[in-house]
């Protein structure tokens, strides 16, 4: 993951008497896999490293190409059933044919029906989309590469604000509050200062008794 050094996290006089300081590090808001929803050669991958995407826009394709004849195939015949059913129907009322003929050609019809939307699906899954918005920081595969299900084709974060892990001793935890305020200092931005409030504070300390405190 992408991390950001911070150099000092010390709780505001009006919360702890104290004045705590800790280092902490940075995080992305938000940090996610690309994976593919499908398998298949890549046809396009249409972001490099540094892009910047938005949540649910289609950022990589697999072939489509064989799915595409299958869908028109699968289109003519439903539009055959449906006339074949739509004649049925209107013989049925005459009386020149049974309704067992009819009641087969719509259960051809419905299982058409499925099948074309069964395709439309796959079509639909061979897009690769961005799970969140944010930046690329990493690209993992190129157009022509072939991915399974699941395929990791990248990564993306999202930095437009960021979250703030701590790392406190047993005691200090308990003095700190969900919604406490902070003042958090880096060498990013010498000489300034930035606010933050305490989002968690873990009720479980690891094997070296410290705490996990996180802000935003």
């Amino acid at each position: 993951g992408v991390v950001v050094p911070v150099n000092t996290i010390k709780a505001q006089k009006d919360t702890l008497n104290d004045g705590l300081m800790k280092t902490g590090t940075a995080l992305p808001w938000q940090e996610a896999a690309i994976a593919a929803t499908a398998s298949g050669t890549l046809q396009t991958v249409s972001f490099v490293l540094g892009s910047e995407v938005h949540k649910g826009s289609v950022i990589a394709q697999i072939d489509n190409r064989l799915l595409q004849l299958r869908l028109e195939a699968a289109q003519l015949q439903w539009q055959k059933l449906q006339k074949d059913y739509e004649r049925y129907t209107t013989l049925l009322k005459g009386e020149a044919t049974t309704e067992v003929n009819v009641r087969d050609i719509k259960f051809n019809l419905d299982n058409a029906e499925n099948q074309v939307n069964q395709i439309k699906k796959q079509i639909a899954d061979n897009q690769i989309k961005a799970p969140i918005s944010g930046q690329i920081v990493e690209k993992k595969l190129e157009a022509g590469e072939y991915v399974n299900m699941g395929s990791v084709v990248g990564r993306v974060v999202d930095v437009s604000k960021l979250k703030i892990d701590v790392k406190v001793g047993e005691q200090d935890a308990y003095k700190i509050k969900k919604g406490q305020k902070a003042t958090v200092t880096t060498d990013i931005y010498p000489g300034s200062s930035m606010n933050a409030t305490v989002l968690f504070v873990s009720q479980e300390g690891d094997a070296a008794h410290n705490y996990q405190v996180q802000l935003e």
